[in-house]
């Protein structure tokens, strides 16, 4: 009897995910994939000599797109069966949900929508017999990423008309009109008239016209609503994951005295506030009578109290280091089992932690993570996670040193598009797993409204020293330890000496750092604090352009955070 190794693997992940223009958008595919492959491992369990080696399922649904399993005493044709199987039950599984949103939101879906769903995933799978378990494994992953390379697909037969922004391989099938017409650029005999649709009036904007993939992300939420007796009711889905507008409200006014008027407002209506913030009229268009008359009721009260709510956000991804080399340095079954175990454990703490920090956690689902966060919480919830990662994450006997991972961070306004921002932040992350061999880094880029970005890079450091040294100066600015004006002074000057090649700029950075202390405020204790801002410039490599881009990185942060918010870092 032969034992082979089985792999199987759903997608797209990246374009599926990334593509997105909504918080929800994301989550929602998030969640799909995860519940496609946990319903894959329930099949598969249900099998006879089939031992699953990862992933290990967590309480949460955080689970990555791939599984590996032993199969014991399967022939060829076994194995194709098998295959087959597990690979039609995912395809019907999805069109099943989308049945589902359809029906719960009450259209009847045209031809094209559904061609567009019944070819949209793409799963891969495989055998390797073997006698050594290493040997096996390392040739399955060759071979698999070799049929992925392939880029099998089916040729399209739509019709001519405009794409979907958020796919634009596919056409629009989902379309509202506008004064009883749909737009010029929309052929109406090809799409899905949703004008009328009363769960689409507000989740999808009258201008925007959606494709069969993207209508599904969207509309995905209604099955929360769904009653536990239902047949295949989607289990552990967050049906109330907030917008990153509603997110940052909720952060700085819940447990305050305008959480009751806060609570009056509903979710799709919280970029309201902001919209009154700078002075812009609210539309019955975008927004309910009642949601405009919350926000506004809620506006008032906190505009005479003078409370600004910051637009500005953070996006976070994460990914362990070398964890693919990992696997196959190490790939014994034991160790493979082992490995999946704590990376679970450590996905539902991540959770854990976003949340305690009043963030979203989008996916958590093998040691890749991505995420949002409000500025006051973002660098002591870096900490943490940082921390727990190696307390979680065992690296393999005899692995010489503790596993880590490296963060791309991009800190933007509500009002960009997510697309752009999670592009940013892929790139940040590819950035900070540039930095050197080791990796464990860290790349921020703010991406400010103007249009301006900057950008700074850096490892962690021992116990995170380099984060923490950080936010120390964040919070020394935020508090007025010393006076703003002080960044605008120093970093005028340093510009002037960047492009120095003598070493002595070094000595003459920290002279200029004392001056422009004591021109900004003549009662600061200067020594410590002109020590404190040159070990900070010493701890970004002693980079004079890097150094003013954390300066002015700062100086922007510590107007947008509220320093009731701020946690202190431990």
């Amino acid at each position: 009897m032969s034992t082979s190794l089985f792999i199987f693997t759903i997608g797209p992940v990246k374009s599926f995910i990334e593509q997105s223009r909504k918080t929800r958008d994301l989550y929602a595919a998030s969640y799909l994939l995860s519940s496609l492959m946990s319903g894959a491992i329930q099949e598969l369990s249900k099998q006879e000599n089939v031992e699953i080696i990862f992933p290990s399922v967590p309480e949460d649904n955080n689970i990555p797109n791939r599984l590996v399993a032993i199969a014991s005493g399967y022939g060829k044709p076994d194995q194709e069966r098998l295959g087959v199987s597990l690979e039609r039950y995912v395809k019907n599984e999805f069109i099943n949900i989308c049945n589902r949103i359809f029906n719960n939101v009450g259209i009847t879906p045209n031809q094209w929508a559904r061609e567009q769903l019944e070819r949209y995933l793409e799963i891969y799978w495989g055998f390797e017999e073997y006698e050594q378990y290493k040997t096996g494994y390392l040739q399955m992953v060759r071979r698999i990423n070799n049929i992925k390379r392939l880029r099998i697909f089916s040729q399209t037969n739509e019709p001519y008309g405009r794409k979907c922004t958020l796919y634009p391989e596919s056409n629009i099938v989902f379309a509202k009109k506008a004064n009883g017409r749909f737009p010029s650029y929309v052929a109406s005999e090809h799409v899905v008239d949703i004008t009328n649709i009363p769960k689409c009036e507000y989740a999808i904007k009258p201008t925007e016209g959606l494709s069969a993939v993207a209508f599904v992300k969207r509309m995905l939420n209604t099955l929360g609503n769904e009653k536990e007796s239902d047949a295949g009711v989607l289990t552990l889905y967050q049906s109330n994951i907030s917008s990153v507008a509603y997110m940052l409200l909720r952060n700085r006014l819940l447990g305050t005295a305008y959480e009751a008027d806060l609570k009056q407002l509903e979710d799709e209506a919280s970029e309201t506030i902001f919209d009154l913030q700078n002075h812009q009229s609210l539309s019955e268009e975008e927004y309910s009578k009642d949601s405009i008359a919350a926000a506004q009721a809620l506006y008032e009260k906190i505009n005479k109290d003078k409370i600004l709510i910051s637009p500005y956000y953070a996006l976070v991804k994460f990914d362990g280091d070398g964890m693919g080399s990992l696997y196959q340095s190490y790939a014994d079954r034991i160790t493979h089992k082992e490995l999946s175990k704590s990376i679970s454990r450590f996905a539902t703490s991540v959770r854990a932690i976003i949340t305690k920090y009043n963030g979203i956690c989008i996916y958590a689902g093998g040691e890749d993570f991505l995420g949002f966060l409000p500025l006051d919480g973002l660098f002591v919830a870096l900490f943490e996670l940082h921390k727990e990662f190696p307390n979680q994450v065992k690296a393999p006997l005899g692995h010489p040193q503790p596993l880590t991972f490296s963060a791309g961070i991009a800190i933007a306004h509500i009002m960009q598009p997510l697309s752009e921002v999670m592009a940013k932040t892929s790139e940040l992350e590819a950035l900070a797993k540039g930095i050197d061999a080791d990796k464990d880094a860290f790349a921020i880029t703010l991406m400010k409204r103007s249009g301006e970005n900057v950008t700074i890079k850096n490892k962690f450091g021992g116990n995170c020293q380099n984060l923490k040294i950080l936010y120390t100066t964040l919070l020394d600015l935020q508090q007025n330890q010393f006076s703003k004006a002080f960044i605008q002074n120093l970093t005028g000057t340093l510009v002037r000496i960047q492009s120095m090649k003598d070493d002595k700029k070094h000595q003459m950075v920290r002279v200029l750092i004392k001056q422009a202390l004591k021109q900004s405020n003549s009662t600061l204790d200067c020594d410590k604090q002109t020590a404190d801002f040159y070990t900070l410039y010493q701890k970004f490599n002693s980079n004079i352009s890097q150094f003013i881009s954390v300066l002015q990185t700062v100086s922007f942060l510590s107007r947008e955070v509220s320093p009731c918010s701020m946690p202190l870092m431990r």
